[in-house]
């Protein structure tokens, strides 16, 4: 029961949303990109994620407002930054 997000943006496309119900609930990715990349994620009950956060707006990531620095980081590189999540909604700000 696990789930990899990896958003790729590009300059030509500003939003992209997916959901699907999965036997354990709803799962899905939206985002946005102005200026800043919004993530809104959501990981059914009883299942982890691994999230690929595109570093290319900037370092600075935040989860409703907090820092990510709680979440268990798995990798990061020039590009990304990869975090892993539980069950629930998260909605991430890269800036």
């Amino acid at each position: 029961k696990r789930i990899i997000f990896n958003p790729m943006p590009v300059k030509e496309l500003k939003y992209a949303k997916y959901y699907t119900n999965t036997v354990y609930g709803k799962a899905g990715i939206e985002w946005h990109q102005n200026n800043v990349f919004n993530i809104k994620l959501t990981v059914p009950v009883g299942s982890t994620a691994e999230v690929y956060l595109p570093l290319a707006y900037g370092k600075n990531i935040t989860e409703s407002g907090k820092s990510i620095n709680a979440h268990k980081i798995i990798k990061e590189d020039a590009d990304y930054k990869v975090i892993e999540i539980g069950s629930g909604d998260w909605n991430f700000l890269i800036k």
